[in-house]
């Protein structure tokens, strides 16, 4: 079972709602922190938070 903090860029994705591009280009660019393994990154939960912080708050958008 996986730890519930860490998170793929796909779930990430979805947790800020951006494309899974635009989280690659945020890891690549130091902008969000996240950890190689093996051949893709798993990002910490508290890593999405801190970044909405800084970011304020984002309007919700209908699921």
């Amino acid at each position: 079972m996986r730890c519930q903090t860490l998170l793929t860029p796909e779930e990430a994705s979805r947790f800020l709602r951006l494309s899974i591009e635009s989280i690659y280009d945020l890891l690549y660019q130091g902008e969000l922190e996240g950890k190689k393994v093996d051949r893709g990154w798993m990002i910490e939960r508290s890593h999405l938070e801190s970044l909405l912080d800084t970011w304020g708050e984002r309007e919700e958008l209908p699921d």
